[in-house]
């Protein structure tokens, strides 16, 4: 009852953000309480390529957009693909997968990790690299996950908007030769999605079902996050 009462202080003091549609974000800095002997850092998980001319304006150009934006914080990145891993190794291009990252971090002395996907949909590689992340989350004090590029409506509306900012409405198009993540706009909107999941982070099932009980009021997921 306590633990209820104090959430819905919380909850009337302001100290949640409350988004369109109900869905509740709790504000909370990942990194802002580290302690003297605490160190933190961001892995960015991408599904991987075997290209090098796409990975250098593709998926490296995302991981230092990601590092210029936070030069204090260790940023990382591992590969999903067991392929691609596999081809690069063959070449001598070592990449881990995301359970060999998290590890090695942790064994490196990483108290505060944020895990960034650049996955587009929330499909089988997300549920794949939540399972890791819950499955490696007691070898940090805190570790956080950022939801795919498309989770929210206002997500679908953004890439909508960038793919077609310069287009004729009356023609039809399909876009090839170029990768999402080369376009500076994508790499916007990750980083987006970097700066508030730094801050904030989504109550779980059980803490919006004890606002339900307490409350009656029913939270639901949110077509956006805070812009």
């Amino acid at each position: 009852m306590q633990r209820l009462l104090l959430l819905y202080m919380t909850l009337l003091l302001g100290g949640l953000s409350l988004q369109a549609g109900n869905k509740i974000f709790e504000t909370d800095s990942l990194f802002a309480g580290m302690g003297p002997n605490d160190k933190g850092a961001i892995l960015v998980v991408h599904f991987g390529t075997t290209h090098d001319d796409t990975r250098r304006v593709t998926l490296d150009a995302i991981n230092e957009r990601i590092a210029t934006a936070h030069p204090e914080l260790e940023v990382r990145q591992a590969y999903s693909s067991r392929i691609v891993r596999k081809r690069l190794a063959a070449r001598g291009i070592e990449i881990p997968t995301p359970g060999e990252a998290l590890k090695e971090l942790a064994r490196e002395g990483f108290t505060h990790l944020l895990v960034v996907s650049t996955t587009i949909v929330d499909g089988v590689e997300m549920e794949s690299l939540s399972y890791e992340v819950a499955h490696q989350q007691s070898l940090f004090k805190k570790i956080r996950l950022v939801t795919p590029l498309l989770f929210y409506e206002s997500d679908y509306k953004d890439l909508t908007a960038i793919m077609t900012a310069h287009l004729d409405p009356e023609v039809a198009y399909i876009w090839v030769v170029r990768g999402l993540g080369e376009l500076p706009e994508i790499q916007e909107m990750i980083l987006r999605k970097v700066d508030f999941f730094m801050t904030h982070h989504r109550l779980s099932i059980m803490d919006k079902k004890a606002i339900y009980e307490e409350t009656g009021e029913k939270l639901h997921k949110s077509d956006s996050i805070a812009r």
